[in-house]
């Protein structure tokens, strides 16, 4: 979906920059940003204790620390931010939007690096007159460790509106901003497609995995039953993309599978260490939002039916 977007004026010469969700990969993201310039002015949105502890203790990313300017919520004497980062879990989204309020005027930018591909309408609806492309992270490879934040790979961030051939002004101005600041993007011509094929990543391998809570290695082995299973997720994803008028193909589920196949072995994927650590699911994001588009375009959809059945007895027994 593109968006009119009405600028006042020229961005100002030092940035604003308001953060939500200070896990690995946004850590790993404002790291990158206080590192490639220092004068920018980057918020980190918090209340509460946490926002006490951060304040006191600030971050640790790759064995450097940094002071945070946090914001309490509650704040509205500050000016709107020119970005803001939303880098939280798809279940703490409502309430973060209802945090950042202070921080979004109408010259604002708001990019999403939740999986999936529904968060940015809800963004949308809740700030009509702010920018919100779409948008997503890949390749990043961050975690946590007793020394703090660390990643290895901070990716890179594709956004823009549905096609940028050319980019509209609004896109423009954004691509320009994350030049500024430092962060490695793309603009692909078909936005909504790569939006989509990542997607199609996530519901096979992070599903799957969690399901079986195992590595990546299990998928990577040619005629395994949880290769096939993984597979099976995906192309009936791809199926509901098509029929919902995403440009995809057989061969992007092809694609994801070489993905996987190029990853450490040993690794797991983020739903995968979430169900090990009996830590809610982003069930909705990945097999509810399949479903619930197979249904609407009258596309079957049992693998991905079962498999959220499955995640949610999962869950289920966590609690009794």
């Amino acid at each position: 979906m593109e968006q009119d977007v009405l600028y006042s004026g020229p961005m100002a010469d030092t940035p604003t920059i308001a953060l939500i969700g200070l896990g690995a990969l946004g850590a790993a993201h404002l790291a990158t940003i206080l590192d490639h310039d220092p004068s920018v002015d980057a918020r980190v949105i918090a209340g509460g204790e946490r926002a006490e502890r951060l304040r006191r203790d600030g971050m640790t990313v790759n064995g450097k620390h940094y002071d945070l300017a946090v914001v309490d919520p509650a704040d509205r004497t500050l000016s709107p931010a020119d970005l803001v980062i939303v880098v939280t879990k798809a279940s703490g989204l409502e309430s973060a939007l209802a945090d950042v309020a202070g921080q979004v005027g109408p010259a604002t930018t708001i990019i999403s690096l939740l999986n999936g591909v529904t968060s940015e309408g809800i963004i949308r609806q809740a700030f009509p007159d702010a920018f919100v492309p779409l948008a997503f992270s890949v390749g990043s490879n961050a975690g946590r460790d007793e020394a703090g934040f660390r990643y290895y790979s901070l990716g890179r961030v594709n956004v823009g509106e549905s096609r940028n051939d050319p980019p509209s002004e609004a896109v423009a101005r954004l691509d320009d901003l994350l030049t500024r600041i430092g962060l490695p993007h793309e603009v692909p011509l078909d936005m909504e497609a790569a939006q989509w094929r990542k997607f199609v990543l996530n519901v096979g391998v992070n599903q799957a995995s969690a399901v079986l809570e195992t590595t990546y290695g299990p998928f990577q082995a040619e005629g395994a039953q949880a290769r096939a299973y993984m597979v099976s997720l995906m192309a009936e994803t791809v199926a509901v993309g098509r029929a919902h008028g995403v440009d995809l193909s057989d061969e992007d589920v092809t694609r994801c599978v070489a993905t996987v196949d190029s990853l450490a072995a040993v690794g797991y994927t983020s739903m995968s260490q979430d169900a090990r650590a009996h830590r809610p699911m982003e069930i909705d994001l990945f097999a509810g939002t399949v479903v619930r588009l197979g249904t609407e375009h009258d596309v079957p959809t049992p693998v991905n039916a079962l498999t959220e059945q499955i995640l949610r007895a999962k869950e289920e027994t966590w609690t009794i």
